[in-house]
């Protein structure tokens, strides 16, 4: 009966000390603190360089309020302010574990596995190169009724693949950030397409007098990134 009851005891204070914080990491047995939005997209893109090659990793949010959600198969963890989070795994038997268990939370709002993203741009015509872009989606009616703003400047995101500081565009230009190099210099762009560069040219042609900033935010390198990278990327745009 003693030993019965010293069990109990110990699986009751194992149980709270799982399920006291927002996770937990059953490689470094500490509590995954929530981190600000702008730190979880800098961690969460030190684990996508590390890990791009098997992609081992799950992206979600929690519900507001939620607080025991149990990470422990996860080998690497990191939360938001705003419950973001993205998991790393050893092994694949882990992942879909995890996986299972936080799609069957109710504080968790989505759970789901992180996976690829590509550019799928198409070759510019003859005529010039940001020209043809704006024609195409039709956006030269729309820069036509657009009337100069009187107020402060608005910043546009670009998510892509960075911008190159071109003559065209380099006045436009604020700081942006690079989810591949974490770091603020965006204003390059590698890609085999110069899409995030093309992208932008369209924006800077279609505001021409108007007061219009373009932040570059690049989470596509040559073609291709992740899910998870974009969704950060767009987090940082948004509190930036």
């Amino acid at each position: 009966m003693l030993k019965k009851s010293i069990s109990l005891i110990l699986a009751l204070v194992l149980a709270f000390g799982c399920f006291g914080a927002i996770g937990f990491s059953a490689e470094t047995e500490t509590e995954i603190l929530a981190v600000s939005n702008n730190d979880f997209a800098v961690i969460a893109a030190e684990m996508v360089k590390e890990d791009s090659a098997s992609m081992l990793r799950v992206i979600g949010k929690l519900r507001e309020g939620a607080s025991a959600v149990d990470f422990a198969y996860a080998c690497d963890a990191t939360v938001s302010e705003s419950g973001m989070f993205v998991l790393q795994f050893a092994n694949e038997a882990d992942l879909n574990a995890c996986l299972r268990e936080l799609n069957a939370n109710p504080a968790v709002l989505f759970a789901e596995r992180d996976m690829p993203v590509y550019t799928e741009a198409v070759e510019a015509a003859e005529e010039d190169f940001l020209s043809w872009g704006t024609k195409a989606i039709e956006a030269d009616v729309y820069a036509e009724a657009i009337t100069p703003a009187a107020d402060d400047f608005v910043t546009v995101a670009i998510i892509d693949s960075g911008v190159e500081d071109i003559d065209y565009l380099k006045d436009r230009l604020v700081e942006g950030y690079d989810f591949f190099e974490n770091d603020s210099d965006a204003d390059d762009d590698v890609s085999e397409d110069s899409h995030g560069t093309f992208l932008a040219g369209i924006v800077a042609q279609c505001t021409q007098n108007t007061k219009v900033n373009i932040m570059p935010v690049r989470v596509i390198k040559s073609k291709s990134g992740y899910v998870s990278t974009a969704v950060n990327g767009i987090r940082y745009a948004a509190d930036n």
